[in-house]
């Protein structure tokens, strides 16, 4: 699939203000360049590096999700959401989900399996810091399903090319889209999970980049392109076992 070449009834992308980065880069100009809008990270967070370059939730949806709502002609009204509070009292992780819950499936293209079946439950993660945990399945490629999205009854089909960015975003998508393929490739994709892309009849585009993520391509490649080889998928071994293998050939070595 080429990136450029994709056209729907809703089209955005943009790339993001990138904290790492040290010199102007030159950005394609079907991408609204938002290099030189600063927005409050989590710069000083315990997770460190994690999410330095991360935008901060109440930022998100403040600013940037009415922006791209009126993008994308979404009926966003504030008042459909209610406000989840930071149980630890930091406003900066505050977030909002929409007022009640839905059905909402998650297709994962890691274990090609459909799991979970409510959007309480599709906003509920157990990711790697705070940040990662607002949506259950982080850094991964997920076609999301609802059967009646409460927010529009009109149908539509969103295709999310992105990074980790977009994670906050995706829960305030999900009201609105009766099916919303995510893709945030950490892996070089096979070609069942590239025909699944080809199959997708999506109505929207978003492309959601941070400068560092446009810069390296993963929009055009590591997203959207078929990795010719096949995916080897290395199955950890136990220490127990690595130490028997050890074991067995030191007294193969010992027998010459």
């Amino acid at each position: 699939m080429i990136e450029s070449a994709i056209t729907a009834e809703h089209v955005y992308r943009c790339v993001l203000w990138d904290i790492y980065s040290r010199e102007k880069h030159s950005i394609d100009s079907r991408f609204e360049d938002l290099t030189d809008v600063e927005f409050p990270t989590y710069n000083k967070d315990t997770d460190g590096l994690l999410n330095k370059h991360h935008w901060v939730f109440p930022y998100v949806w403040g600013t940037f999700f009415p922006y791209l709502a009126k993008k994308l002609d979404i009926p966003f009204n504030p008042g459909d959401f209610k406000l989840v509070a930071d149980p630890e009292g930091d406003s900066r992780y505050d977030r909002h989900l929409w007022k009640d819950d839905f059905i909402c499936d998650a297709y994962r293209f890691r274990t090609r399996a459909i799991t979970l079946h409510s959007y309480r439950e599709c906003c509920a993660g157990g990711g790697i810091t705070k940040y990662h945990s607002v949506i259950r399945y982080p850094h991964e490629s997920v076609l999301y399903k609802v059967d009646n999205p409460p927010g529009s009854s009109s149908g539509r089909r969103l295709l999310l090319n992105c990074d980790s960015m977009s994670i906050p975003l995706i829960p305030l998508l999900l009201p609105y889209f009766q099916e919303i393929l995510c893709l945030d490739f950490r892996y070089d994709m096979g070609r069942d999970d590239y025909n699944k892309i080809l199959s997708f009849d999506y109505t929207d585009y978003v492309c959601i980049m941070y400068e560092r993520s446009y810069i390296l391509n993963k929009h055009t490649g590591h997203n959207l392109t078929y990795a010719s080889k096949p995916v080897i998928v290395h199955k950890p071994v136990a220490v127990h076992s690595k130490r028997k293998a050890i074991l067995e050939q030191i007294r193969k070595f010992r027998k010459r």
